[in-house]
């Protein structure tokens, strides 16, 4: 276990220039970046009342054309003209929402203030396309912002996708693959292992590094890593017989199979599968007391990373279940593993700071 005290040397330049935490001088300077025409793209709608949070809002873009309210994107800016390291991120809800860009504004409120772009955007929900869906939304959210970068003050070169509970495993997979190899029809035959990973990522669907927290990663393992009593209050919650293998649970619904009839294909989803050494630096942040994701399967993920070679974070917070909150929630120190990080890319307990001095440490301007 190692935490590292954060230099903020560099990134204090920047947020001065950028006129945070100047008062209510900086917010005038931010209202008037705001009322600004930032027309970039077709029909971003402002949203004024960003202003108080120190960052402007383009909202309602569409990086692809699918069904509901997938496809859609809004981008949380610092006042100033970039570029802009990015976050693109995507809410979780268990592929059971097409709405994974609601929760991009709370995200920016951390990352915004730390000199950080947020892109939220939504994929298909499980009702809408199954497995490999919402990896290629994911990729194809990846593709738009970069091939809209310069028009938003972003950084194309400082790319990095990240999300909460299922939406982390979007951005898992989507990092990993770049939404590769993952053709169904094409998954060995049942008992046999998925090749391991090698994808050729062509550099518009790369990421300069990956976010990920409390998703579910392995889920054949999920029924014996649950918490004692974990897996029958879940059964009651969501009316199921037999926890997260039950073939009405949401890993079930977004694979388009039950998870104990294909195994082969929980396997293909697995992130695991697809690591390499050449695969994004990743942070996995989780709670010890989650009992929708257990714990367990961020710990495994982060030895997988460790032993290929990648660097990579943990963050374990004690006392932390299964939500943001610890985000924004003074927790208590973390239990913080790192491999082939230096001491600078992790922080003594687990915040949206944390979060951009790791990919200030894995993406440096």
């Amino acid at each position: 276990m190692d935490a590292g005290t954060h230099d903020d040397g560099g990134r204090l330049g920047r947020r001065t220039a950028l006129g945070l935490g100047l008062g209510a001088a900086g917010v005038a300077l931010t209202a008037a970046l705001v009322e600004r025409d930032t027309s970039l793209v077709p029909a971003p709608v402002e949203d004024r009342a960003a202003a108080l949070f120190g960052m402007r809002s383009s909202l309602g873009h569409t990086y692809a054309d699918l069904p509901g309210a997938a496809g859609r994107v809004d981008v949380h800016t610092p006042p100033g003209p970039g570029p802009f390291p990015v976050l693109v991120w995507n809410d979780g809800s268990g592929w059971r929402s097409d709405r994974g860009f609601q929760g991009g504004r709370d995200v920016a409120r951390g990352m915004v203030p730390a000199g950080y772009a947020v892109a939220a955007f939504s994929v298909r929900s499980s009702s809408q396309g199954t497995f490999p869906a919402q990896v290629l939304d994911a990729t194809a959210a990846v593709r738009w912002v970069r091939a809209h970068a310069a028009e938003l003050g972003l950084d194309p070169g400082r790319i990095a996708v990240g999300g909460n509970s299922s939406g982390g495993w979007n951005a898992l997979m989507a990092g990993l693959t770049g939404g590769r190899d993952l053709d169904r029809a094409r998954v060995p035959f049942p008992g046999s292992e998925v090749p391991a990973g090698g994808h050729a990522i062509p550099p518009e669907d790369a990421v300069q590094a990956i976010v990920e927290c409390a998703a579910p990663v392995d889920f054949l393992q999920m029924n014996v890593q649950m918490p004692r009593g974990a897996c029958a209050a879940l059964n009651r919650r969501q009316r199921l017989e037999h926890c997260h293998l039950d073939e009405a649970s949401t890993k079930s619904r977004m694979l388009g199979a039950p998870v104990m009839a294909r195994p082969e294909l929980a396997r293909l989803a697995r992130p695991a599968v697809h690591v390499t050494p050449d695969s994004p630096p990743t942070l996995l942040i989780h709670g010890r007391d989650d009992h929708e994701v257990p714990y367990l399967q961020s710990r495994g993920l982060y030895s997988v990373f460790a032993e290929r070679g990648v660097p990579t974070a943990l963050y374990s917070v004690e006392g932390a279940g299964h939500d943001l909150g610890m985000m924004t929630r003074r927790m208590g120190p973390a239990d913080v593993l790192r491999a082939h990080l230096p001491r600078t890319a992790v922080h003594a307990t687990v915040s949206w700071a944390a979060v951009a001095a790791f990919l200030d440490a894995v993406m440096p301007g």
